[in-house]
């Protein structure tokens, strides 16, 4: 599938004065309702081949409608993929998807969307290389996303 994320764009986030870099957290904040709104700017969406794992997707489709018993979701794509976006810093090997990158669509790979994330979204919560095999560099990258950003703190 096609995995659509935005990720977390600092700079454009601290000049709008909703980054507090001493924390590393966007700010967040409650509205007139009581609803939270976030301060964060993010970048355009980019589609990456992914991999749903099956036990999370009944979790994700309650999420898409309104109920979040346990959104956790893990996607799991291929480093050349990643490769093939400049998300591989070409020195050190680390992957450059971030926690704090948001997660929010899931389409078919031509493109239809097969389910959109509804506000507040998921939000990358661990990036972690995986399956190192007889090349001796990593195969997979294994992203966990859930309802809440990790770093955020109060506006």
């Amino acid at each position: 599938m096609l995995i659509g994320i935005c990720q977390l764009d600092t700079a454009a986030t601290k000049a709008t004065g909703g980054y507090d870099s001493d924390f590393g957290a966007v700010n967040v904040s409650l509205n007139p309702r009581g609803r939270r709104v976030s301060a964060r700017v993010n970048k355009p969406e980019i589609r990456l081949l992914g991999q749903v794992e099956d036990q999370s997707m009944a979790a994700l489709q309650m999420f898409g409608a309104g109920n979040s018993p346990e959104a956790k979701l893990a996607i799991t794509f291929s480093f050349k993929e990643l490769e093939e976006h400049r998300l591989v810093d070409p020195e050190t090997r680390v992957p450059l998807l971030n926690v704090n990158d948001q997660l929010v669509a899931i389409y078919s790979r031509e493109g239809k969307l097969i389910l959109g994330i509804r506000p507040p979204g998921l939000f990358c919560v661990e990036v972690r290389p995986a399956s190192i095999g007889l090349s001796s560099q990593a195969g997979i990258v294994v992203c966990r996303y859930n309802d809440r950003a990790l770093s955020e703190s109060p506006g």
